[in-house]
Formats: C-alpha cells, sequence, structure tokens
C-alpha cells in the first residue's frame, strides 16, 4: 500500500537477521530502518546494537533519530525469546525485556503498532534451542498492555497461528518452517 511521500511510514525492524520483512526503498515511499546485533551483509542493518540493553537512543539511520514517539510500526518476528529478564527488579528496567519492551513501547507513535512471533511454550523449538531464554503463552501477552499493571496502554491482539502464513514463508529456510510449527503473532497498538 503506496503512503504520501511528504508523510512516510516509519517503520523499525529488531532483530531482523539476514532476512528482513521491509527492505528500505521497497517504492512504497516508507523509511524501513533495522536493527541487530551483528551486520549480515553490506546493507543490513543499518544499526549494529544489543537490543538485550533496550533501544539505541539517539542513533539515526536514514534521517530518522531513535527518539521517543518516532515510529508507526516496530516488527520483531522471532526475537523476544532471545532476550532474557535480569534477576533484580532493578536492573530488568535497565536491561533485558522489560527494559526493550518499555522503550518500544516509548518509541511508538501514540496509534503505532509493535506486531511480530514468537514460538508457543509448548512448540519443541521454544525449549530445545538453547539460545531461547524466555517461553511465551498466548496470554504472556496480557501482560504488555499495561504499566504497572494497572494502567491500559495498549490495545493487544494475540493469535496462535499453526505454522507459517505463506506470506511468513519466504523468511525462512524449510528446516525452520518444519520444525517452527506453532507460533503466537502478536500486535500492541499504543493507546497513550
Amino acid at each position: 500500500m503506496p503512503t504520501d511521500k511528504s508523510n512516510p511510514i516509519r517503520r523499525l525492524e529488531l532483530g531482523c537477521g539476514g532476512r528482513r520483512t521491509h527492505k528500505h526503498g521497497d517504492g512504497d515511499g516508507d523509511i524501513n530502518i533495522a536493527i541487530d546485533y551483528y551486520q549480515y551483509n553490506e546493507t543490513d542493518p543499518e544499526i549494529i546494537h544489543d537490543l538485550a540493553l533496550g533501544l539505541p537512543w539517539g542513533k539515526e539511520a536514514r534521517g530518522v533519530k531513535i527518539e521517543k514517539e518516532t515510529f508507526d510500526d516496530i516488527y520483531a518476528s522471532h526475537l523476544l525469546e532471545h532476550i532474557g529478564i535480569p534477576v533484580t527488579l532493578e536492573e530488568q528496567y535497565q536491561k533485558g525485556l522489560w527494559k526493550l519492551l518499555m522503550d518500544v513501547y516509548d518509541a511508538l507513535k501514540i496509534g503505532g503498532t509493535f506486531r511480530g512471533a514468537v514460538p508457543i511454550f509448548s512448540n519443541a523449538i521454544s525449549t530445545l534451542d538453547p539460545s531461547h531464554v524466555t517461553h511465551w503463552h498466548p496470554e504472556t501477552f496480557s501482560y504488555l498492555g499495561y504499566h504497572n499493571h494497572d494502567e491500559k496502554v495498549s490495545d493487544v491482539q494475540v493469535s496462535w497461528i499453526p505454522g507459517f502464513r505463506e506470506d511468513e514463508k519466504r523468511y525462512f529456510y524449510q528446516e525452520e518452517i518444519d520444525i517452527h510449527n506453532d507460533v503466537i503473532g502478536f500486535i500492541l497498538t499504543r493507546k497513550l
């Protein structure tokens, strides 16, 4: 869907690996930026950063700075299960999964969406892969729609996806498709 070139959609892809979902210059006029821990090729990602430390505030790519209320869409497919949760409460707000999720919320414009997928906890790959340090149930996402467990700040839609949609398969190797047979798709929309 083409957008108004004077007001392009700003997308941020987290943990893109070597296979981005939205490449910059797809012809839609949107601004697509990717962040990952490793440089996979000459152009992907634009920003190298350890997402377990949260977003790289102040970094710039494609003329856009990573700042509060900047992005219309943030996408993370099969990233969150790789981000751990520090033991102490103090550390949880400085690094790890909660820090990243708080930063994602802050980086979204009001009405912006955070979407992606994680393996469902009952899927063998959730526990077989030693790099998976958090495990997800569809109800896990109900926690993500609240701030301090009482103020509703996001609308959350969660779906259990048995297998991959046809349009998702192009981003994965066949072996991954065979073993990632159940995933949880999520969309969080920022309200406040």
